[in-house]
């Protein structure tokens, strides 16, 4: 093979190569997310009740990743691996809870998860739903149902509160971005609706 052959087959080999990594595309970065519910109104009292601390806020096995999950048939699920919580959806809604309760002012103080501080009184909570009902894509939804018990603090307390609540709140799309909006929206319904009734519970 003279020097022209080989030139040719040197250019034509390296186009090739060239060509190839231009049909490779980028992966897609992860993209990240939080859930916010921020009370609004005025608080119902003046924070003279009892301490209340968040024990535990568990989160279902099928739930409990970052990544975000898509409900797509009746028994089909799919999670997202570029689309993901913050955090884990454990901290995030322990977090939300206890910021949403400290500005109801219903008690005197909230102590956050895992953290030290005397209480009277405990809540805890069982995330057993939250993902994007996909399923009709023209009729997108994000669900959550959670379900929490409270009591006051001590073994073998008498349980003063135990309620289960789900919200359904249809989004504008069947993305991720529109999927947080709706969490972040029902969770405010449904932390609502808790304050609602612990207002009304025997908690002192």
């Amino acid at each position: 093979m003279n020097i022209l052959s080989r030139f040719s087959l040197m250019t034509a080999l390296l186009a090739m190569a060239v060509g190839g990594c231009s049909l490779k595309q980028a992966s897609p970065a992860k993209q990240t997310y939080l859930l916010e519910a921020v009370r609004g109104g005025e608080a119902r009292s003046g924070g003279s009740g009892p301490i209340l601390r968040v024990r535990e806020v568990h989160v279902a096995p099928a739930f409990e990743g970052r990544g975000f999950v898509y409900r797509t048939s009746e028994f089909g699920y799919k999670s997202d691996f570029y689309h993901e919580f913050l955090t884990s959806p454990r901290n995030l809604i322990a977090g939300q809870l206890q910021s949403w309760l400290s500005a109801s002012k219903l008690f005197r103080g909230v102590v956050p998860l895992g953290a030290s501080g005397e209480a009277t009184h405990v809540i805890s909570a069982n995330v057993s739903t939250l993902y994007g009902d996909f399923r009709d894509t023209s009729a997108p939804k994000a669900v959550l149902a959670i379900e929490f018990t409270a009591s006051r603090d001590g073994a073998g307390s008498e349980i003063l509160l135990h309620k289960a609540y789900r919200q359904e709140v249809a989004v504008t799309a069947p993305d991720a971005e529109a999927l947080a909006k709706g969490w972040s929206t029902a969770l405010v319904g449904i932390l609502g609706a808790l304050e609602a009734d612990m207002a009304t519970a025997q908690l002192k």
